[in-house]
């Protein structure tokens, strides 16, 4: 798995855990496009984000150790990595083709009064602020063409699913990565897939490792 990569998990709506429709349906989406658009460019009219109107918001892999401070214990580990990556399906983006923007870091917006009010203010401005210390922006759209690799939560995949057995974990598991090769094949994408927490490539025999290894 190539670590010098940009990343973006592909909207879940919402949901903590993994939803395969929902991220299957966003990846066609995204795949039919063949980029990722910013809200103006999808022509969306709300904003409450950092990334505002017209930027993208994408996680610097190679800091998801980086955090900022004054963030209660209670929320965890907080940047882009550990809110999104390792819950969705991601697209990973080679950094040397991107033209990125490193945000200004500001106070963990949960200490705010009205946080979303907040965040919407920010993404306004013209400068371009965050508080996730792994957080670049990109304005407008970034190309499919710069798609490097697509990385995969096993573990939110089978938060609820606790009492399948192994052998039933695999063949769902199978058959989930079979959809979005399918997907990518039929958008001429051709990427390798990662589970996102142990970097293996998803293929058959380390797919079996993977479940294997799960508590």
């Amino acid at each position: 798995m190539n670590e010098k990569v940009y990343m973006h998990g592909i909207n879940n709506y919402g949901f903590r855990e993994y939803n395969s429709k929902v991220q299957l349906k966003v990846l066609r989406q995204i795949l039919s496009l063949g980029a990722l658009l910013s809200i103006r460019n999808q022509g969306i009219k709300y904003s409450s984000n950092f990334s505002g109107f017209d930027y993208i918001s994408l996680c610097d892999y190679e800091k998801k150790e980086c955090f900022i401070d004054n963030v209660p214990s209670e929320i965890g580990k907080y940047n882009g990595y550990y809110q999104y990556i390792i819950h969705n399906l991601s697209l990973s983006f080679r950094k040397n083709e991107i033209d990125a923007i490193i945000p200004k870091m500001v106070e963990y917006i949960g200490n705010y009064e009205r946080p979303y009010d907040k965040m919407k203010e920010y993404g306004l401005m013209k400068e371009r602020y965050s508080d996730l210390a792994d957080e670049v922006q990109v304005k407008d759209k970034v190309s499919l063409n710069h798609l490097e690799q697509v990385t995969f939560p096993t573990m939110s995949y089978f938060k609820d699913c606790i009492y399948l057995s192994s052998n039933s974990r695999i063949k769902a598991l199978t058959k989930e990565i079979k959809k979005i090769e399918e997907l990518l094949k039929e958008y001429n994408y051709n990427v390798p897939i990662y589970d996102i927490e142990t970097k293996k490539l998803m293929n058959e025999e380390n797919i079996e490792q993977i479940v294997l290894s799960l508590k």
